[in-house]
């Protein structure tokens, strides 16, 4: 089937083309076969040779401004398979009603007038609108009964309460994410307590407001390495205590269980910062 599909594809794509070019070929035969008939007024009649002119005319107009634009629309503009294969049908639907079945009537009707005319260009003419008629026929009413059928189908067939009352609002998902999910919300993550800075949650065990040194009122006394040097609010941790420098120079000792993340501005890294 997908070898059948890889190979049938290149060939939809060319079939605008080609029924374009079959039927201004048929076109051009209609329009001959019209010549040839008037200039045989006295076997044919009159009113079988202008009608035959004016759904050679009508179907020319049918052609150029509505099948042929249907099929170069399909060639061209068509995104999926479903859109060509509905324009090319539409455009085949105009050229059977207007064209193909008109005319056989009215060459059909010529040939029982006459009769076979040892080969004549009439009688050529009705075997190539025979082999127009038939490929046109098919065609039409396959797509016409495909598109009934699904027309049918969603409304009144199995499709219909489906669309309606089947559907739920969430989308399913599979048992193993939602197992994750679950997981995951009863047992967050944790991260890790070197890529992180600390603060403490509680009042702090020991604190000291020395002024530190490197910093001055006057202009005079700016102290380039010690403002260049890293900041000192740096985090150690120990096994069960936790010690804060911050930006004072105090030391500042707790227990690791008081520490509470909070976000912060000047943090680059991956995980949120705790000022």
């Amino acid at each position: 089937m997908v070898l059948c599909g890889r190979c049938g594809e290149p060939c939809l794509l060319l079939l605008p083309l080609a029924l374009t070019l079959l039927y201004f070929c048929g076109l051009v035969v209609s329009v001959v076969n019209t010549v040839y008939l008037r200039r045989r007024r006295n076997l044919y009649g009159g009113a079988l040779i202008n009608a035959h002119l004016s759904f050679c005319v009508i179907s020319a107009f049918v052609f150029f401004f509505l099948s042929a634009v249907t099929w170069f629309w399909s060639f061209k503009y068509a995104s999926n398979h479903a859109e060509r294969i509905w324009r090319l049908s539409v455009g085949l639907w105009f050229m059977f009603l207007f064209r193909d079945l008109p005319l056989l009537i009215i060459e059909t009707q010529a040939f029982l007038l006459t009769g076979w005319r040892n080969g004549s260009f009439a009688d050529a003419s009705l075997i190539l609108q025979i082999i127009f008629f038939v490929g046109s026929a098919l065609a039409s009413w396959t797509t016409i009964a495909w598109y009934l059928a699904g027309f049918l189908e969603r409304q009144l067939g199995s499709a219909a309460p489906v669309d309606r009352e089947g559907k739920s609002d969430k989308i399913p998902m599979a048992p193993q994410v939602c197992m994750q999910l679950a997981a995951a919300t009863e047992h967050p993550p944790s991260l890790p307590i070197q890529d992180m800075h600390y603060i403490l949650a509680n009042p702090p065990r020991q604190a000291t407001s020395a002024e530190n040194p490197s910093w001055s009122n006057l202009p005079s006394d700016f102290n380039a390495a010690a403002f260049a040097a890293p900041p000192p609010h740096t985090a150690s941790v120990h096994q069960h205590n936790v010690s804060v420098r911050n930006f004072e120079g105090s030391r500042l000792v707790g227990a690791k269980n008081d520490l509470r993340a909070l976000a912060s501005e000047d943090d680059v890294g991956p995980h949120p910062a705790v000022i």
